[in-house]
């Protein structure tokens, strides 16, 4: 790996900006990091988030990157390219309690489908981690025909707090999957360990949190993992805060008649939908994908870690089953939906059942 590319400013451009740090890791072939280095002096002004937090305080939390037109997209197709939000608090100090140190705010760019950052085609083994991006017309983070990247402990669509939504009233999704992007995990590797710290949550979107499609009708977008991570939640596990995606938690969509979504994996999540939206929805032509061990409170996920085993959905309504697999070979297993805010969080699988807003009795 070369020696590291390194943010040391705010600016939109220039070097020593993001800009030129993605500019130089798309020209520089093999594998590039960027770190993050950023000090407090007066020409770069870390600003306050937490203050009005209970355990907050008025000291200065976060650098704020502001960038007037889109970012690059990750290009190189040589080496992965890491992005290490993660390295701020490690040169600087840990400045921000709550989360990242390093925010990506797309406030400054009205263009409809802009994304805070885009793995893009041909692109692959990129890493994405210890950052909040929000405000962006598109998606926070959007992988397009890239393969095997890491998008791990990074707060999507929240304030740098992960306890609020950012103003979300013109704003897109957390996450997008598409195109025919294969093996890209999202939140922890599956090896118990630090699994705290790749988390992503992914909270406050005005559309979806992840979105899995499959793009053009050859595409086929498979073998993606997303484990571990909040979605609809603050990044304490808080249900009652209402930051449930607008439109679903995790959407699987495939265009009619093909196949185009497989082998998908959503496993060990905290998954809250909002009204209008549901939990999780899985289009009917998405095939073989799997639904398993997510919970809709953090309760719930409490009892699944201390080694109770949950029930596939804990249903007190009668004349709806069971179920241990549904239409097209994708399965929902070992998933426990509990009480929210007086109604069951909502699954909608297009072409097979639908739970709909039950009032809990």
């Amino acid at each position: 790996m070369s020696t590291p590319l390194v943010v040391n400013n705010t600016n939109d451009s220039g070097p020593g900006s993001l800009r030129w740090a993605i500019e130089s890791a798309n020209s520089d072939p093999g594998p590039n990091r960027i770190t993050f280095d950023i000090p407090d002096d007066g020409v770069n002004r870390a600003e306050d988030v937490d203050s009005a937090l209970s355990r907050g305080d008025i000291s200065a939390d976060v650098f704020i990157i502001r960038p007037l037109t889109p970012l690059p997209n990750l290009t190189d197709p040589t080496g992965g390219t890491w992005i290490d939000g993660k390295s701020q608090a490690s040169n600087q100090g840990n400045a921000n309690a709550y989360g990242p140190e390093i925010v990506i705010d797309g406030v400054s760019i009205t263009d409809n489908g802009v994304d805070g950052i885009r793995a893009w085609i041909g692109a692959d083994g990129n890493r994405i981690e210890g950052l909040t991006i929000h405000r962006f017309t598109g998606n926070a983070i959007s992988i397009v025909r890239s393969d095997n990247n890491i998008v791990a402990g990074n707060y999507l669509g929240t304030d740098a707090t992960g306890r609020l939504a950012a103003d979300t009233s013109l704003y897109g999704g957390g996450l997008l999957i598409s195109a025919g992007a294969e093996g890209n995990q999202i939140g922890n590797n599956g090896d118990r360990t630090n699994d705290w710290v790749e988390r992503n949550v992914i909270s406050g979107n005005r559309r979806h949190g992840i979105r899995i499609q499959q793009g053009s009708l050859t595409d086929v977008t498979r073998g993606n993992v997303i484990r571990g991570n909040y979605i609809g939640s603050t990044a304490n596990g808080d249900s009652s805060s209402d930051l449930g995606a607008a439109s679903h938690g995790v959407i699987f969509v495939s265009a009619q008649g093909y196949d185009g979504v497989v082998d998908n994996i959503v496993s060990e999540n905290l998954i809250l939908g909002s009204s209008p939206g549901t939990a999780v929805s899985v289009n009917i032509d998405s095939d073989a994908n799997t639904i398993d061990d997510n919970f809709s409170s953090l309760e719930a996920l409490d009892e699944y870690l201390n080694g109770d085993d949950p029930v596939l959905i804990n249903n007190p309504w009668t004349g709806i089953p069971q179920l241990s697999s549904l239409p097209n070979g994708n399965s929902l297993t070992k998933t426990l939906y509990l009480d929210f805010d007086g109604h069951f969080e909502r699954i909608w699988l297009n072409g097979g059942f639908n739970f709909v807003d039950a009032v809990t009795p």
